[in-house]
């Protein structure tokens, strides 16, 4: 038996992942919509991080979504806190494994 040696920051990414698989789902029983995580995970970059600059390559102007990478832990931490609201906005609560969610949204010493 080993002890469980998460980082907090892979903790986040784990929860936010579920958190994806949750919502297409949601999204499948309400809406009839069909998407993956993937897909959605483009999608949801957009809507709450953000874009980079706009850069011209070979001519064409591209707008790349940030990625999740980029934000420090207290950054992501709040990220998950309001796709958790928006998400219950629209009826859909996600399950919040109290190890995982703990570990992810709470500092060390906040517990």
């Amino acid at each position: 038996v080993e002890e469980a040696c998460d980082t907090r920051r892979k903790a986040q990414n784990r929860l936010l992942w579920l958190w994806h698989n949750e919502y297409v789902i949601h999204r499948y029983n309400c809406a009839g919509e069909v998407f993956g995580p993937l897909a959605w995970h483009e999608v949801f970059k957009d809507q709450f991080i953000g874009t980079d600059e706009p850069v011209k390559i070979k001519g064409k102007w591209v707008v790349r979504a940030k990625s999740t990478t980029d934000l420090n832990v207290k950054e992501f931490a709040l990220m998950l806190t309001r796709y958790e609201v928006e998400a219950a906005q629209e009826q859909c609560l996600f399950s919040q494994p109290i190890d995982l969610y703990m570990k992810a949204t709470f500092k060390q010493g906040d517990r």
